[in-house]
């Protein structure tokens, strides 16, 4: 074998070991961005499925108030007797745990329907507000009215 073809050998070995290393970068960079992409994608679905968990619970505490009055129409929260219920009032709730979550229920003093009924659900980070308008007499207690609140309540 002569200097020349042992020369061109050596360049052509040089010239491959740089095309695997650029290929290895190239496709460990692929990696890296499928990675990110699949923990951003988790995250998001986790903070759907915490946010709907949360409404569902702020619901469920209306049912709670429903239940209680259904049993007793002069059923209140408020400890206190001012007249205040949660939200205006943080003491004035019942809590009520559900699975891993909880939502606050503040009900209103007073013997009589209707009365209007605020519901928080806490689901990890988060939190829905839904307000109810129940009336009715003895054990037939019905949800009139509906609303979720804005954010912060």
């Amino acid at each position: 074998m002569n200097n020349k073809q042992r020369t061109t050998n050596n360049e052509q070995s040089g010239v491959a070991l740089i095309l695997a290393l650029f290929s290895l970068l190239f496709v460990s960079l692929l990696v890296v961005a499928l990675v990110d992409t699949i923990t951003i994608d988790q995250q998001i679905s986790t903070n759907h499925i915490r946010d709907t968990q949360a409404g569902f619970l702020a619901d469920a505490g209306v049912e709670y108030a429903v239940y209680k009055l259904k049993d007793d129409n002069a059923y209140d929260t408020d400890d206190n007797l001012d007249g205040d219920v949660y939200p205006d009032d943080p003491d004035d709730y019942d809590t009520v745990t559900l699975g891993s979550g909880s939502c606050k229920v503040g009900i209103p003093v007073g013997a009589a329907l209707p009365k209007t009924i605020t519901s928080t659900g806490f689901a990890g980070n988060f939190s829905r507000s839904v307000q109810a308008v129940i009336s009715g007499s003895g054990s037939s207690v019905q949800v009139n009215n509906w609303r979720e609140l804005e954010e912060g309540v």
